[in-house]
């Protein structure tokens, strides 16, 4: 039996397809977006050529119509090729050529019924979309131009003869349908430029700030690459000689200290190639005093080489505190990382965090050592500015970690440096939380996700297996997909009870794989956690239409994984209840 939904989630997905068609990995995001421009113009032609060319052949009972609309139909059809191939350019400038010619033919035959003078300013306007390099557009302008004078030229010529003597009604009709197709155009246009600007108020000052940090990445990542393959040739050469257990555990150890200073450092990196400030906040419940025990827990062996000591001190802190606790571990993490390098050996390290009363706290972290010279001061906490002074060399990676942050939480930051005492402090806001919505270990051992059936699609196979051996631990049947298309087929053949979706896939991604679910009747109330390395949140509602039901990041923290499972059942249990 025939459905009309099967055949709008099909159409939607082949859309979806065709609009990516020619794009790879490797591809910059500003060629990405010409080529997606160019293949949703080329669709968009292609419909309208299908729409509005029947009926002005119908209209006119001329050949002048519908053979040059097969033909314009046909060399919009064969730039979905050039993409494919990777012939960008010919791509586009097949599609402005045509574009032109055609403004010029149907403008100068049909000049009695319709201007199509207007259509020379959205030429213009998608000058800036469909080419990549200047000199392409430079060209492309000189024809819109000339395309511009031929029909002012003819324009003022008398015509004697209508080839299509049509009635006054018809030619209405023919007026109408072409203003029509102008607007649906315009309209076409306007949208990926407006949103473009939305998503990226500050993107110039992006590129130039990655041009710096690619820069100083490599001489960061050489470091603790070297301590890892250098204590990998340690454990090898330990098990190999089968000395001694110390010594072999002494080697294990450095190879782990090693392993998490360049995942922390990838960390920083992923961090601040974000080019949106408000990417990953997602308001949590949590425990300060569990955040300030992690901490102690993941830099005891850092403390260790120079036998310094975290001492820790929390002021009329509420016991819950609802907030981002991600982000203000990593504050603390890299706070204590400088103090850590500018403290004396065998010295303490004060963390503080201290209630202000007004809806802020202030953390900060203080330790003993020589003062820090105010020209390296200065630089500290400005990203890409390298300290590079003796054995204390960073790129700076860490205070632009704790810069950023900070202002990403609306709050305030300083330094100081005086009397053998570096401070480093952060004022940041809170609000009071409830205990009970903290996640608990028994709330996480109440999770189970018995006869529910999941769907993960997730292009990378090691989170697709991690996200699979957790989904199995809760009971849950599983079902991996390499990208979105593979699921949407899946879901016409049997329906999940649960959807993980990877934001950046092949074929079709995250967004608009939810877009088709929740647009679908049949599908639309069904979960959906988006899960992306990006940062993804519930803010990315503004970049597309359909939010997910609940955002987590990756690497999958497991505590955040929980809490959005939790959220989901209880989602569920309190639409069930509201039935």
């Amino acid at each position: 039996m025939f459905k009309p939904s099967i055949l709008v989630s099909r159409l939607a997905v082949i859309f979806q397809q065709v609009k990516r068609l020619g794009i790879s990995e490797e591809l910059p995001e500003e060629r990405v977006r010409q080529v997606v421009f160019v293949n949703t113009l080329n669709i968009t032609l292609g419909l309208l050529i299908l729409t509005i060319g029947p009926l002005f052949s119908i209209l006119t009972k001329s050949p002048y119509i519908i053979v040059p609309a097969i033909i314009e139909f046909t060399l919009v059809c064969l730039t979905f090729h050039l993409n494919a191939v990777k012939k960008y350019d010919g791509a586009g400038l097949m599609t402005y050529m045509v574009q032109c010619l055609a403004v010029s033919y149907f403008g100068l035959l049909m000049r009695k019924y319709i201007n199509l003078e207007a259509l020379i300013v959205w030429l213009n306007a998608i000058n800036f979309l469909v080419f990549y390099q200047k000199r392409e557009r430079r060209y492309a302008s000189v024809a819109a131009v000339g395309t511009l004078i031929l029909l002012e030229i003819f324009h003022f010529i008398p015509l004697n003869v209508d080839p299509f003597n049509i009635s006054f009604g018809a030619g209405i009709v023919l007026r109408e349908s072409s203003l029509f197709g102008i607007i649906f155009l315009t309209f076409l246009i306007s949208r990926p430029l407006v949103s473009q600007y939305d998503r990226n108020p500050g993107l110039n000052k992006t590129i130039y700030h990655n041009r710096l940090f690619i820069a100083a990445l490599n001489h960061e990542l050489r470091t603790p690459l070297n301590a890892i393959f250098a204590n990998a040739i340690r454990i090898q050469e330990e098990l190999t000689e089968s000395r001694s257990s110390d010594k072999m555990e002494e080697a294990v150890n450095d190879q782990l200290t090693a392993l998490r200073d360049i995942k922390g450092l990838i960390n920083d990196i992923l961090t601040l190639s974000e080019s949106q400030l408000n990417n990953g906040l997602k308001v949590i419940t949590f425990s300060m005093a569990e955040r300030v025990a992690d901490l102690n827990n993941l830099i005891r062996s850092l403390l260790k080489e120079k036998d310094q000591k975290l001492v820790a001190n929390i002021c009329d802190m509420p016991q819950a505190v609802q907030g981002f606790p991600n982000i203000i571990h990593s504050i603390m993490i890299n706070m204590v990382g400088n103090a850590n390098k500018y403290g004396n050996n065998n010295s303490e390290i004060i963390l503080t965090i201290r209630n202000n009363g007004d809806g802020y706290f202030t953390l900060s972290v203080s330790s003993k050592g020589p003062n820090i010279p105010k020209a390296t001061l200065s630089n500290l906490m400005k990203p890409f500015k390298a300290d590079r002074t003796g054995k204390k060399e960073s790129s700076g990676l860490g205070g632009a970690v704790i810069h950023m942050f900070v202002q990403q939480l609306g709050g305030t930051w300083g330094i100081s440096s005086e009397n053998n005492i570096t401070t480093i402090f952060a004022k940041l806001p809170f609000i009071k939380g409830n205990t009970e919505d903290i996640p608990k270990v028994d709330d996480v051992k109440m999770i189970q996700l018995d006869n529910y059936r999941v769907y993960v699609a997730e292009d990378e196979a090691m989170s697709a297996y991690a996200l699979k051996i957790l989904l199995t631990r809760l009971n849950a049947t599983v079902h991996c997909f390499s990208d979105g298309s593979e699921l949407i087929n899946a879901m016409e053949k049997k329906p999940a009870d649960l959807i993980f979706l990877d934001y950046n896939m092949p074929n079709l991604n995250g967004p608009a794989t939810l877009e088709i679910l929740k647009k679908d009747q049949r599908w639309r109330d069904i979960p959906v956690i988006m899960a992306s390395g990006e940062r993804v949140s519930s803010n990315h509602g503004s970049s597309f239409q359909y939010n997910a039901d609940a955002y987590i990041n990756k690497p999958i923290d497991f505590n955040e994984f929980y809490s959005a499972i939790l959220s989901i059942q209880k989602m569920i249990i309190d639409q069930t209840i509201a039935v």
